[in-house]
């Protein structure tokens, strides 16, 4: 099968992106965002990323190195982030220390420079970024890339001037009540481990959850883009990304009997199509192409 390309829609996603790490890099070279806002900017843009890939399906050699370092680094920020929410930093870093005392100087590190964690995240994020669209690039004009990095890099400057010039009013409130709910970026693994009654299980599906992805280089989804199948897989995609948000929303909500049961589905659906339904649409496209016209 060949997959035709989407120029406009690829260039659209790369300016999205670009324009989200420009304004980052703003931020953090102002020393305007703390390092909880640059890991929740790394969030954003890498569920950004990760779901237009997903879609896409294209890896070559180089991609797929890149895309191995992206999950890999993802996986990583995902369970710090979960074990930093259930401990407080100090707690976290004295147990670990006290269990693992050849990793002090790493933690020593760490806290010294803790900018630098979603910072080297970012550039992974970057380098998978620019390898997505390599291959068109080498194909087409210079300038159409270097138009679009140069728009991405004005919009992204401009966010940052608007953000700037902002007072941001939940620095200046206190908190009245202890939070109980995660950051945003934990919701959906948050979600599904609540979905499961043991405890050891929950783990495990919301670990699987968040690595799942680190297979898609070899799911071959990328044909499924072309004829007959390109209609279908779009809408295997975007239910994909709706129950992706509805693990979200539920993940906020208190564990009640409907928004566990709501929790089983969208997680069954999540794991589905990461594991299984491009594969089955594989079997389909291959038993239509087979069929005498």
């Amino acid at each position: 099968m060949t997959v035709q390309p989407r120029p406009i829609a690829q260039d659209i996603g790369l300016f999205l992106v670009a324009t989200l790490f420009v304004n980052l890099a703003f931020a953090a070279w102002a020393g305007a965002r703390s390092t909880e806002n640059l890991m929740a900017g790394f969030y954003l843009i890498a569920f950004i990323h990760i779901g237009v890939s997903l879609y896409d399906g294209l890896f070559d050699r180089l991609r797929t190195i890149t895309w191995l370092l992206l999950i890999l680094g993802w996986v990583t920020a995902e369970c710090l982030s979960f074990v930093r929410h259930l401990l407080p930093i100090g707690q976290s870093l004295f147990w670990v220390a006290a269990n693992a005392p050849w990793s002090a100087p790493m933690l020593e590190w760490l806290v010294e420079n803790s900018k630098a964690v979603p910072l080297v995240l970012l550039s992974l994020l970057a380098v998978d970024a620019v390898t997505m669209h390599a291959s068109r690039w080498r194909k087409g004009p210079w300038w159409q890339p270097a138009s679009i990095l140069v728009a991405a890099l004005v919009a992204g400057f401009v966010i940052s001037l608007a953000f700037s010039s902002l007072t941001s009013a939940q620095q200046l409130a206190s908190p009245t009540a202890l939070e109980v709910v995660p950051p945003w970026y934990l919701l959906p693994f948050y979600a599904i481990m609540r979905a499961l009654p043991d405890k050891n299980a929950s783990l495990i599906a919301a670990f699987l959850a968040v690595l799942a992805p680190v297979l898609w280089p070899w799911v071959k989804a990328g044909g499924l883009r072309a004829k007959p199948l390109r209609r279908v897989w779009l809408m295997v995609w975007l239910v994909f990304v709706a129950s992706f948000f509805s693990l979200s929303y539920l993940g906020s909500r208190p564990p009640e009997d409907g928004v566990i049961l709501a929790t089983r589905i969208a997680a069954a659906y999540y794991f589905a199509f990461l594991l299984l339904i491009p594969y089955l649409l594989r079997r389909i496209g291959t038993s239509v192409a087979a069929e005498p016209v």
